[in-house]
């Protein structure tokens, strides 16, 4: 509830810390809201500030460890078949595409 919190602040800085904050306890879920919520802000900023996100230590983590869930995906069929593993990555692929990941 934090990110959304932080999104809806309408700071993307305050969005950026809390996923910094908050990173090592984030599941698929939390990662795939953090990701959706730059990814909104994405429209509002400059192609500077779009840059500055990326570049942040906490955001490469944050791929980091959406990666690592998506391997376990891969590897573990009764995940696969969870509805909510594969919404979070249907908005994990609307986050990148927004993001110009």
């Amino acid at each position: 509830r934090s990110i959304t919190k932080a999104g809806n602040t309408g700071r993307v800085d305050t969005l950026v810390d809390v996923i910094r904050d908050s990173i090592d306890r984030m599941n698929l879920i939390n990662i795939s809201t953090a990701l959706h919520r730059v990814a909104k802000f994405t429209p509002e900023l400059s192609n500077a500030k779009v840059a500055w996100i990326k570049a942040q230590p906490c955001f490469a983590e944050l791929q980091k460890r959406l990666w690592s869930h998506t391997s376990q995906i891969r590897e573990n069929p009764r995940m696969r078949e969870a509805s909510s593993d594969m919404r979070c990555l249907s908005i994990v692929c609307w986050s990148y595409a927004t993001l110009g990941i």
